[in-house]
């Protein structure tokens, strides 16, 4: 992504920075929010995802930004409105892709999806969609419909957040 920004906006655009400018700071993210780079230095390409040091005021920010404010800051549309759909399943034209593995996701633009069944899970009477965000060893950011977040930070490879899901149902129901 950085190669392409600087193939578009010339050879000193940073992807890190780009994000830093138009999109932390509108939702207001601690001043402190970095990123690890290629080479250790500020010359290296950003890592990002891989990369990124946030602060728990942070995580709750930018899921309420993606989650609950549909990517507005301060009255402003940041974010691709229909890019965003796709992420929080808002749009049942793209699922995004079909993943592997013992449990069914979709994955995408960057989210990780599933759809929560009353096959599946018996006290709920309707189908419904929870995008989430998934980082190495235990991180989850799971996105509920109904506005509703739960992150949890482990290095314990702990992934389990259907019980959180259930319980932010009992804030405003997920089924009519």
């Amino acid at each position: 992504m950085n190669n392409y920004l600087q193939s578009q906006e010339g050879s000193g655009a940073d992807i890190f920075t780009m994000m830093k400018n138009e999109v932390y700071a509108p939702i207001n993210l601690s001043a402190g929010v970095s990123t690890i780079r290629t080479d250790n230095s500020s010359a290296g390409s950003p890592f990002g995802g891989y990369g990124l040091f946030w602060t728990r005021d942070d995580i709750a920010k930018v899921a309420k930004f993606l989650n609950a404010d549909n990517g507005i800051a301060n009255g402003t549309q940041i974010l691709q409105p229909d890019m965003l759909a796709d992420s929080m399943q808002d749009d049942a034209s793209d699922r995004g892709l079909d993943t592997t593995g013992s449990v069914a996701f979709k994955y995408n633009n960057a989210f990780w999806a599933k759809n929560m069944t009353p096959s599946e899970f018996s006290q709920y009477s309707c189908s419904f969609w929870v995008p989430f965000m998934s980082g190495y060893g235990g991180i989850t950011v799971a996105m509920a419909p109904n506005g509703a977040t739960y992150y949890y930070f482990s290095d314990n490879e702990e992934f389990s957040w259907y019980n959180p899901v259930h319980e932010m149902n009992k804030l405003s129901p997920y089924c009519p």
